[in-house]
């Protein structure tokens, strides 16, 4: 009498997967049925299956399971000596992924060494790395290290963690701490693609929908590109479309199923409009543009979509203003590199835009199958035994109920680093075996410190969550905020502040698997009850080319009053 009620009180509480243990499947349909009902993305697998072979039957669960997100020990299931190969997770990329064979018919061994040193090379993209020469000396950064150690991981079939390249940035000191630490093994799962009718929302993007919903303001990214040069104003609109067609994520729209429970929808593709605006040769010209961004500017119908918007300002006969705006829900900071690129790349038609291998869908969809049950109960009980520890700092501008004090007006002020500093700060980080992140970071917490009077400093930074190779190229927001807690406490030198700072990096980096955004969304607690103010955001600079065709291409100065939250508060 009770069963139906139990398995949607389960559901309710984010269990997703049910697994029959018996000797033949009796309680997977109304399983499966009583999960439909409540709506989601839930699943039932059974087990044995009277009549057929028991270790067939067992593996294909196995296989259910890690195809719905589940991490499975293959090496118990399998109960032999074999090689764990990550397959493709798109349509194959013209890549090999067989296995080598000695004359026993036994996978190979595989050489650590080498596999540490193709690992260096690919992710560099150079044929081949000196021994001896440091990674990050070599222009590594952060996320170049996240995606040629999860390259390794799947080479070596165990766990290998950030901090032990950093410990050890050469190959041959990689190599050597591989071989005297302790192998652990790595049962992990990935997003994979798949194909459904609609997907869940992301942890954040339901955090954001949610608000925007009960009243807030919704977060809209724009970013202007100036023009300057004869442009071909239908081949730029027909640019757009192929970015559009290319990247799936930017035909979002959101969709409600059942009660409370919203899920995303990809639309079909098409050429979108860009309207042109001529720019009156006389009058209050600043006046007119001003009002055009601020209609183009405007929010979306999270809906109806779409949740993209472009313009065109003609300046001058040759000199445009390109407006770009989009929702926050499907674009984050490291996207819009890839929108420029692509765009510039589609403009000019030299080469087709190549579709990225996962979709933002695909990490929805295996996210929500992750951060559930007791694994999700863990993290929650983590990041509230964290957050009892650790306070944010007591800082002049912000109120003491930890509120952001709001300005009568405000702006967004510009800085640039000189090449020269820029290089010097490129140079400190390669010769102390951290990043430019860490440098930055570094340099804000100190500031932080000067003005709380607080040796121990605890902020959000900004982190792209693109360590899976597969994702780099993704369009979505699918950026994190991880909290960095440093204790500056006797700390006698810049350096020493530095590897305080690098150590708290790769601390939160292992811990913090759900992250603190996630959290907060997840355990109840609304922006406005969040404690923390001051956050850091850093991106690298992003490779944008210089030229749309025969006109040259330059950031338009950022506008005082846009929806983005300003650097360092939100």
């Amino acid at each position: 009498m009770l069963f139906h009620p139990a398995v949607a009180r389960l559901a309710a509480h984010g269990y997703r997967l049910f697994l029959e243990m018996s000797a033949n499947p009796t309680l997977v349909v109304p399983i499966q049925q009583a999960l439909d009902e409540v709506g989601g993305d839930g699943q039932a697998i059974g087990s044995l299956v009277r009549g057929r072979d028991d270790r067939e039957t067992m593996l294909e669960a196995f296989g259910a399971l890690h195809a719905s997100g589940a991490a499975v020990d293959l090496r118990r299931v399998l109960q032999r000596s074999a090689a764990v190969t990550t397959l493709p997770t798109a349509p194959w990329q013209r890549r090999r992924y067989w296995f080598s064979e000695d004359g026993r018919g036994e996978p190979a061994a595989v050489d650590v060494g080498q596999a540490v040193a193709d690992a260096f090379a690919s992710v560099l993209r150079t044929p081949q790395v000196p021994p001896d020469a440091s990674f990050f000396e070599l222009g590594g950064s952060s996320l170049m290290a996240a995606q040629m150690l999860y390259g390794l991981r799947t080479a070596l079939a165990r766990d290998v963690p950030l901090r032990l390249l950093f410990d050890n940035p050469t190959v041959a000191t990689l190599t050597h701490a591989l071989g005297t630490t302790a192998a652990d093994a790595m049962y992990t799962s990935s997003p994979v693609r798949v194909e459904l009718s609609d997907y869940p929302v992301t942890v954040n993007q339901e955090r954001y929908l949610l608000a925007e919903l009960r009243g807030r303001p919704g977060i809209i990214v724009t970013q202007h590109l100036l023009l300057n040069g004869p442009i071909d104003i239908s081949r730029l609109q027909y640019a757009l479309g192929e970015v559009i067609a290319t990247h799936d994520g930017l035909r979002t729209v959101f969709v409600q199923r059942g009660l409370g429970e919203w899920r995303q929808r990809l639309t079909a593709s098409g050429t979108p409009p860009l309207p042109v605006l001529d720019l009156p040769a006389s009058g209050d010209r600043d006046v007119v543009l001003s009002a055009y961004l601020n209609e183009v500017e405007q929010s979306f119908s999270l809906f109806d979509g779409p949740l993209y918007r472009f313009g065109l300002v003609r300046l001058a006969p040759e000199r445009h203003l390109f407006a770009i705006v989009l929702h926050h829900l499907i674009t984050d900071g490291w996207s819009q590199g890839i929108f420029y690129q692509d765009l510039l790349r589609a403009y000019s038609g030299e080469e087709p835009l190549v579709s990225p291998p996962l979709r933002l869908v695909d990490y929805a969809h295996w996210e929500r199958a992750k951060y559930s049950g007791t694994h999700l109960d863990d993290r929650i009980a983590y990041w509230r035994n964290k957050l009892s520890e650790v306070q944010p700092p007591i800082l002049r501008f912000v109120h003491e109920d930890r509120r952001a004090v709001a300005p009568a007006s405000m702006k967004l002020i510009e800085v640039d680093i000189e090449r020269t500093v820029e290089a010097a700060l490129e140079n400190a980080a390669r010769r102390t075996d951290t990043t430019m992140q860490m440098m930055l970071l570094t340099s804000f917490l100190l500031t932080l410190r000067r003005h709380s009077d607080q040796d121990q400093i605890a902020v959000p930074i900004n982190v792209s969550a693109r360590e899976q190779p597969d994702l780099e190229r993704l369009i979505g927001f699918l950026s994190q905020l991880r909290l960095v807690d440093v204790d500056f406490h006797e700390s006698s030198t810049l350096r020493d502040c530095l590897l305080r700072v690098r150590n708290a990096v790769l601390k939160a980096g292992e811990e913090q698997d759900v992250s603190m955004s996630q959290y907060f969304h997840l355990d109840g607690i609304g922006q406005e009850d969040i404690p923390y103010r001051v956050s850091m955001n850093f991106l690298p600079s992003v490779d944008l080319p210089d030229r749309l065709g025969d006109a040259t291409v330059t950031m338009a100065p950022g506008r005082a009053g846009t929806s983005f939250p300003a650097t360092f508060c939100w």
